[in-house]
């Protein structure tokens, strides 16, 4: 079975605690996580700093997550093979411009190719130029720890990349999962409708934002994007776009909680866990 995860709200639609939730649940049952895509920021997640330095590879907090549940932090590349690492500016240089969302000062790209999984890290000088002079130390701090040593770039470029490549370079990482692994929960970024191509190839697309949880059917979710991306849209398409043509399966009523959010949606990993179930018990029944 597989899962794909996508949040209503750019920030704190509450993916990561639901993805975490989920891999607790059915581990059982072989299950790996994957965020194909990711970003986080040096000021408001500085403990990515502490992450990237002990694996020697950038890596940010919800990809870690995943990974260091799984006791699969060695294969980061192959769970999370783009990832990008934003920084505010200083507001004086910018003219008061000081967080876009793609002010990004250092991105991994990891590429599977065959058996192997090989990563790249670039740092792009035109923004660190601009950011407050104590970001920039922990910049050089990265820059001199990463493996392998990240290679110029500028803003320009990795927003092509983004645009023209990005998607299909973590597809071929994601393609690999798929050859390997049955089940899978795939995790997106921010609002983004599907973070790859191939991250529309669900059995289910959970959307989440504080207080709900809905369940689509992944095969009519992908035919509305596709539709939507036959007029030029696939990669600035939002979660709120397409579910307006999906009706959901199944919607859950999440109760809050001021901590340890994953808790919060052990329904909805309760009701996967019986959904797997019964597949493997019809699958048993079929081949006895």
């Amino acid at each position: 079975m597989k899962l794909l995860v996508v949040g209503f709200l750019e920030y704190d639609s509450g993916k990561t605690s639901l993805v975490l939730s989920l891999l607790k649940q059915l581990r059982k049952y072989n299950f790996i996580g994957v965020k194909p895509v990711a970003g986080h920021s040096i000021w408001h997640q500085y403990v990515t700093v502490s992450y990237s330095l002990k694996l020697g590879i950038l890596v940010g907090e919800d990809a870690y997550k995943i990974a260091n549940l799984l006791g699969m932090t060695d294969m980061l590349p192959l769970l999370n093979p783009v990832d990008l690492l934003i920084s505010p500016k200083d507001p004086y240089i910018s003219n008061g411009e000081i967080e876009k969302p793609f002010n990004v000062v250092l991105m991994r790209v990891s590429n599977c190719q065959g058996n192997d999984v090989v990563s790249e890290h670039y740092i792009c000088e035109d923004v660190v130029k601009d950011v407050p002079p104590t970001i920039r130390h922990t910049i050089d701090m990265l820059r001199r720890r990463l493996i392998p040593r990240p290679k110029f770039t500028n803003l320009r470029e990795v927003y092509k990349f983004l645009l023209e490549r990005a998607g299909n370079v973590a597809d071929t990482c994601l393609k690999k999962v798929y050859a390997e692994y049955e089940n899978v929960v795939i995790e997106s970024f921010n609002n983004a409708a599907t973070p790859t191509p191939l991250s529309l190839d669900v059995d289910y697309v959970i959307a989440v934002s504080p207080g709900k949880v809905y369940v689509y059917d992944g095969e009519k979710y992908a035919e509305a994007i596709n539709v939507m991306a036959s007029v030029g849209r696939f990669y600035d398409l939002r979660v709120n776009d397409v579910v307006k043509y999906v009706k959901p399966l199944k919607e859950f009523n999440i109760i809050p909680r001021a901590e340890k959010y994953d808790i919060a949606y052990n329904e909805v990993a309760k009701w996967f866990e019986n959904l797997v179930k019964r597949k493997s018990a019809s699958l048993k029944h079929l081949t006895s």
